[in-house]
């Protein structure tokens, strides 16, 4: 399948429904733990803000790796990351996801108290 070759058309049938199944069933149980769901939707309510700062916020865990290891600032300038051995990856993770929806919520907060500020009142 990574290769975008299907052989068989029946497979490829089945192994798209399942993956539809098994994709429905997580939002099913997502759906009965509120707290896992009011992320999932807080992902999805900044998804846009995710997507175009994600890059820029791992340059946080490079800029942390490079001060803790001593090692040259030039080395932030690694692209995607600058490690990628061992659990990083997981911190990269957070990093590229709660750092973006943080600024999201805040800037959408500023951006309303803003606007309530100039609006006319009637």
């Amino acid at each position: 399948m990574d290769e975008n070759r299907y052989e068989n058309p029946a497979f490829l049938l089945v192994v798209s429904i399942c993956g539809w199944v098994l994709l429905y069933e997580i939002a099913q149980e997502l759906k009965k733990k509120k707290l896992l769901s009011d992320a999932v939707v807080c992902c999805g309510q900044n998804s846009m803000a995710i997507v175009v700062l994600h890059f820029l916020c791992f340059k946080i865990i490079s800029l942390v790796g490079v001060v803790v290891y001593n090692q040259p600032r030039e080395r932030i300038a690694a692209f995607p990351v600058l490690y990628e051995q061992g659990a990083w990856w997981i911190v990269y993770m957070f990093a590229g996801i709660i750092v973006p929806v943080l600024l999201s919520v805040v800037w959408k907060k500023l951006k309303g108290k803003q606007e309530k500020r100039y609006s006319v009142v009637k």
